[in-house]
Order: C-alpha cells, then sequence, then structure tokens
C-alpha cells in the first residue's frame, strides 16, 4: 500500500509539509485539497518517488507504476495529439485517437501538431496520456483547468470510468471535482 509516514519537506528553508501522514489503499480515490502553497503538488511528487522527503518516509510498494497529469501539460509541440499520447502509452493510434474523441478533441484536429491546439484540447490530451499509460496509481494535478464546465463534466465522466478499480490521487481546488472521493485538507 502506498503511504506516507510523518512526512516533511522544505524548499529553501520554508517548510511546506510538515509531519504528514496518509494511506492510499488501493483502488481508492482521494482528493488532496487546500489553499495555493500549502504543498499539494509537493505531496504528489513525494509520493510518485520524484521527491525525496526531509523527514519522515514514503512507502511506495515495489513496482508500483504510476501515472500522472501534471499541472504542466508536457506535450511535444511538434507532435500530433495521438503521437504525445503514445509517447508514454504504448497503445496503437486507432485506441489513442478513439479515447481523444470521446474527449472532445475534434476529429479535423487529429492530424495536426498540439502546437496549433487550445490550452483546453492540450489539456485532455495530457489526460488522455496518462489514462491510457501502464500505471497502478494515477495522480491527477489540477487536470480539470481550463475546460468549460460541459467539458469538464464529460471529461470527469471519462475519467471515472477508465480509472475503475485503480488508485487515483486528485488535487484540485473545485469541490465538485472532488465528488466520490475521500478529502484530505491540507493545512497552510
Amino acid at each position: 500500500m502506498l503511504e506516507a509516514v510523518n512526512v516533511s519537506k522544505a524548499f529553501e528553508g520554508r517548510p511546506v509539509i510538515r509531519d504528514f501522514s496518509a494511506r492510499f489503499a488501493p483502488g481508492s480515490r482521494t482528493c488532496l485539497m487546500g489553499p495555493s502553497g500549502c504543498g499539494k503538488t509537493t505531496l504528489l511528487r513525494l509520493l510518485m518517488g520524484l521527491e525525496t522527503p526531509d523527514g519522515g518516509r514514503v512507502c511506495i510498494p515495489e513496482g508500483t507504476r504510476f501515472s500522472a497529469v501534471f499541472q504542466e501539460d508536457r506535450l511535444l509541440n511538434r507532435l500530433t495529439a495521438a503521437g504525445n499520447v503514445r509517447l508514454a502509452a504504448r497503445v496503437p493510434a486507432a485506441q489513442a485517437e478513439k479515447l481523444l474523441l470521446a474527449l472532445g478533441i475534434p476529429a479535423e484536429s487529429l492530424s495536426q501538431p498540439v502546437s496549433a491546439f487550445s490550452g483546453g484540447m492540450k489539456r485532455r490530451v495530457a489526460l488522455c496520456r496518462a489514462l491510457l499509460a501502464e500505471y497502478d496509481v494515477l495522480t491527477l494535478d489540477e487536470p480539470y483547468k481550463g475546460l468549460d464546465e460541459e467539458t469538464r463534466e464529460r471529461v470527469m465522466r471519462l475519467v471515472e470510468e477508465h480509472t475503475a478499480g485503480r488508485t487515483v490521487i486528485l488535487v484540485t481546488h473545485a469541490p465538485e471535482e472532488a465528488v466520490g472521493y475521500d478529502l484530505i485538507h491540507l493545512p497552510v
């Protein structure tokens, strides 16, 4: 089981996380909420092993595979949407394109480089890539930012369908995005 035990982290002497503990059971859905700057993104990075805690420990079961949507989309602008997805998810182009269409990427955009995409379209490509990668734990750092309400609701439903039975850790400021998740409120 993924677990944080008394984890602390500081940057340039400024504490960001202090003595945080939590367990993330297989198949659990957890939402981290709190004000900007309280350490939500840092906590995700610690849980994925991308940062090392200054105190305490993060227990990552051997062989755990992570997939992530970071705050930045991290796409290669010269590649198509499916090309970006297939860098991380070893799936046929047709499978990537099917999910991209379901996420609301227009069919006529599939042949274009993502440099021509809007911010919301790029966000959905990043989500598609994370959903189709092989993973045990999916971390989502404000995955729905830049999406209008109708698109956000459709994308949230698709995320729920594609993550059934898997561990999901979501960071958001929007309570409506946290419905169905166990909440952890991080202090300032």
